[in-house]
């Protein structure tokens, strides 16, 4: 059933260590509401890994699209043909911010996620291992000459991750695409790692 569904981020609990989500079915688009979906709370960390996962995923597999229905020998003008303007990475300083989806030492410090607002998702920078206390602000730029990717843009953005897998193969993981659904499987993960369901506006049977 979750193949008909797309993963909505909805809000962070910084004191609580949780992010909440919603399933909506296909028929509602990212930016409407939820009707007829499902809300769901689950581990922050866990939730981060596997959102950022499948919307890179979904980011990738519309890349290669624009490229195979492409007739310019040009990429780049493929992906503007297409209206992608995120398929080119970009490698400033080698920063990998999958990285630090959870806290993890950068240098002489350590960088990891917090929830700021209740909404938005943003990397810190910390002088101690664990990332408890934020450094002082313009510390990391003033220590490695960058600002901090990701220290003022959300990490998680407005768009919406569709839980059908794609055709890529590598977005099928950890043989996924050995299993009898068609459903990605960090939509699988999250579902089977909620901590709180709540499905009363869901319609058919979710056990399946």
């Amino acid at each position: 059933w979750m193949s008909g569904y797309t993963l909505k981020y909805e809000n962070c609990f910084a004191n609580d260590n949780l992010a909440s989500f919603l399933l909506c079915p296909n028929d509602n688009s990212c930016s409407s509401g939820c009707s007829g979906g499902a809300k769901y709370t689950v581990d922050f960390a866990f939730f981060l890994d596997a959102f950022t996962e499948a919307q890179l995923g979904a980011r990738d597999y519309a890349c290669e699209m624009a490229r195979e229905n492409c007739d310019n020998d040009d990429e780049d003008q493929c992906y503007a043909n297409a209206g992608l303007d995120n398929c080119v990475d970009d490698d400033e300083d080698d920063f990998n911010v999958q990285e630090y989806l959870e806290c993890a030492q950068f240098e002489d410090g350590w960088v990891g996620p917090y929830c700021a607002d209740g909404y938005n998702i943003y990397l810190g920078y910390y002088e101690e291992e664990g990332c408890y206390t934020l450094a002082a602000e313009g510390t990391f730029e003033s220590l490695y000459g960058y600002a901090l990717p990701y220290s003022e843009e959300s990490i998680i953005t407005g768009d919406c991750a569709n839980c059908k897998e794609h055709a890529l193969e590598q977005d099928q993981n950890e043989g996924d695409q050995q299993d009898e659904d068609d459903v990605l499987e960090q939509c699988e993960e999250l579902y089977k790692g909620s901590s709180f369901k709540c499905e009363d506006g869901m319609g058919g049977d979710t056990s399946g």
